[in-house]
């Protein structure tokens, strides 16, 4: 019954940091396809943040009547791991080498595709309080631009502004789309 009661005790303890830090974790993912807004970044973040610091320092004194910190600090080390290792790599996909930057042929579009030197792209769609983005892989074969979203369907994903497939026309120095009812893309000179 002890047994029982030290896991029901160890479970509840931890879970409830473990969850708010999965939190953390979901709400500061800012790479692959993912969308933020200012409401999470100024008040969910820190509301979430805030509780988990008074939750460690709960835990903490709790320890600290018990004379048993080892479990909470490796818990503590572990979860600050995960969310650190989360932020970098969003930190070093936002320092990929832009190769040329592309908006719709309309100008009250939201949407940009970014292309990067590395042959991945990030399509943006900008909203007065917030941002959403998809990113994939491309390839450039003989004035043609093909996009390969992950298997995702890319013309549903950008309300029918983006296609799979363009033909870039020296002329005009814009991609057209190879499938009828699509934008043309113009570069982004911003």
């Amino acid at each position: 019954m002890k047994v029982l009661k030290e896991t029901f005790y160890f479970l509840i303890k931890y879970l409830l940091l473990i969850l708010l830090f999965a939190l953390l974790i979901y709400f500061t993912k800012f790479y692959g396809d993912f969308c933020s807004n200012l409401y999470v970044l100024f008040f969910m973040l820190p509301v979430i943040g805030v509780t988990v610091l008074i939750y460690i320092i709960a835990l903490y004194i709790n320890d600290y009547k018990r004379k048993k910190f080892k479990t909470t600090n490796y818990v503590v080390l572990i979860l600050v791991t995960m969310f650190l290792i989360n932020l970098l790599i969003g930190f070093l996909n936002g320092e990929k080498e832009i190769f040329q930057k592309y908006i719709p042929e309309t100008e009250n579009d939201l949407y940009e595709l970014t292309l990067y030197k590395n042959e991945s792209f990030q399509v943006r769609k900008q909203m007065n309080h917030g941002a959403c983005e998809a990113v994939g892989k491309y390839i450039i074969i003989a004035d043609t631009l093909e996009l390969d979203f992950n298997n995702k369907d890319i013309e549903n994903m950008t309300d029918s502004t983006f296609t799979f497939s363009y033909k870039f026309d020296n002329k005009t120095k814009i991609y057209e789309p190879l499938k009828k009812g699509f934008k043309k893309l113009k570069i982004n000179n911003e």
